[in-house]
């Protein structure tokens, strides 16, 4: 799928297609792009820090490409310039899943130091 049939996606907003156009240079290869809120979940080692879930929003999501290798996006918008982005990526079992919040300064997106969420699947 090109650059100009991701555009055309309906619940992708102005920001999410900016990250788009600035970070992935093969758009070809996404298999699904979507939509996803945290969930908070009690955490018994530190109660005071609760765990954060990663939660699809099924019914904002758009699969593109059937292959065994997954590269996967997922938006959170947590205010008009910051954006949480979930990158899901590799073969079922042996993958990689990271979640990192972007900034929009000047109209070029930092990308915050620390990962909100890493996994090895």
């Amino acid at each position: 799928m090109s650059l100009k049939q991701i555009k055309q996606i309906k619940f992708l907003t102005p920001l999410m297609l900016n990250w788009i156009s600035e970070y992935v240079k093969d758009e070809n290869k996404i298999t699904t792009i979507g939509l996803f809120y945290w969930e908070f979940r009690e955490n018994r080692r530190n109660p005071n820090k609760p765990m954060r879930r990663v939660v699809y929003d099924n019914e904002n999501s758009c699969f593109l490409l059937d292959t065994s290798f997954k590269n996967s996006l997922f938006f959170f918008q947590k205010s008009k310039n910051i954006l949480h982005v979930y990158r899901s990526y590799g073969f079922s079992l042996a993958g990689d899943s990271r979640a990192d919040e972007f900034e929009l300064v000047d109209n070029q997106f930092i990308q915050n130091k620390t990962a909100l969420l890493k996994m090895i699947r």
